[in-house]
């Protein structure tokens, strides 16, 4: 069998580290894998692992395996099956990307909620649901030390070795940063041994960091004063150095005890599936793929909700409107759920534990088999 697969797999954000993931995994079940890279956000980077695909050509493939959003797909009669990954993150499909869904063969998704959703409104579609795998890129840096630090370290002195809670991702509201530190200030005080790590992905305006800090202490009411407040340390990409890389990606992972993962996203969280590798018992939103992939033994689980997504936020003119359904965290189990992270020691052993099999069950035959069976090999 021939492929022909199509992705952002160059890019860094989390369509990029998904995309290289589902490159991977295909090339493990399809050796004659040709790639095609594609360029949606605009983070671009040489990444060795997958540009071996790119040299290798066939006279003709079988399938043909676009991961975009449905807007850019289209459908080439001269592949074989065409079969769309979308990266949908809520429910609910606009009118035109249905209309390119339709001309496909099949559409995966990682959420079996979204693939319902779709499998509604396109009943002659094939809908399939993907499984989760792991972006190889991460693992391949090797060269990375034990001594090497970048949120413990002599250059900010005030995490020392208390319980840090960490979140990647960027202000976007979509990320529920907010949720997470009005979860957060009003959990915890100084005198709590914990500090709220966020880790930001791209350069941004301190003052916009800081004032979003500000608002969710400000939305709290006065209960306490100023001086009381929980600690709090904040990862800014340096303009200079761009987007946060690999490398820094892995450090923060392996400095950290528990993600805090509040995203308004139903799909998998490539950034979720890491930190249950490196043993960092995310807590997660339920009702949510990633916390259907991981299992409630791998992680901690926050009471969720469905909204319409009203975000003025979009990347793109298709994504995030008024027709499409998010879940939110509840704030208060998830102020609830991050106590219980940091004071239940024998629970929070008991869920490292089990991450410390995530990894190799993500890497695993078996899983590459679910992928195996979506291609009927």
């Amino acid at each position: 069998m021939n492929v022909l697969f199509i992705g952002p797999y160059r890019e860094l954000g989390e369509w990029g580290r998904k995309s290289r993931a589902l490159l991977h995994a295909v090339k493990s079940c399809v050796p004659n894998t040709t790639s095609r890279p594609l360029y949606m956000f605009g983070q671009s980077g040489a990444l060795a692992h997958a540009e071996d695909a790119e040299f290798a050509v066939f006279d003709h493939y079988d399938a043909i395996i676009q991961f975009a959003l449905p807007s850019i797909s289209v459908y080439n009669k001269a592949c074989g099956r065409n079969i769309g990954v979308f990266n949908n993150e809520m429910l609910g499909i606009e009118p035109d990307s249905l209309m390119r869904m339709n001309l496909l063969d099949e559409v995966w998704v990682d959420s079996q909620d979204i693939a319902k959703s779709i499998y509604k409104k396109l009943p002659d579609v094939e809908v399939k649901v993907l499984g989760a795998y792991l972006d190889p890129a991460l693992w391949m840096l090797t060269e990375i030390g034990e001594d090497i630090s970048v949120l413990r370290n002599n250059n900010n002195p005030t995490v020392g070795d208390r319980f840090l809670f960490y979140m990647i991702g960027s202000l976007d509201e979509k990320e529920g940063i907010r949720e997470a530190l009005s979860a957060y200030f009003s959990t915890f005080s100084y005198a709590d041994h914990a500090i709220f790590a966020l880790v930001l992905t791209e350069p941004t305006d301190p003052d916009s960091v800081n004032n979003l800090i500000t608002s969710c202490k400000g939305s709290l009411g006065a209960v306490r004063s100023g001086e009381q407040d929980a600690n709090i340390t904040v990862f800014n990409p340096h303009p200079q150095e761009g987007p946060l890389n690999l490398k820094m990606r892995k450090c923060v992972h392996k400095d950290a005890d528990c993600l805090v993962s509040s995203s308004y996203s139903l799909n998998i969280s490539t950034t979720a599936l890491e930190a249950a590798c490196f043993g960092n018992t995310p807590i997660l939103n339920k009702g949510t793929a990633t916390y259907e992939a991981l299992g409630g033994e791998n992680c901690w689980a926050v009471d969720s909700y469905e909204e319409i997504s009203l975000l003025h936020q979009r990347p793109f003119e298709d994504m995030f409107t008024c027709q499409q359904v998010c879940r939110k965290p509840i704030v208060k189990s998830l102020c609830e759920t991050m106590r219980e992270a940091y004071e239940n020691k024998f629970s929070r052993d008991k869920k490292r534990k089990a991450n410390s099999k995530v990894k190799d069950r993500l890497e695993s035959q078996e899983n590459y088999s679910s992928l195996e069976d979506l291609l009927c090999l």
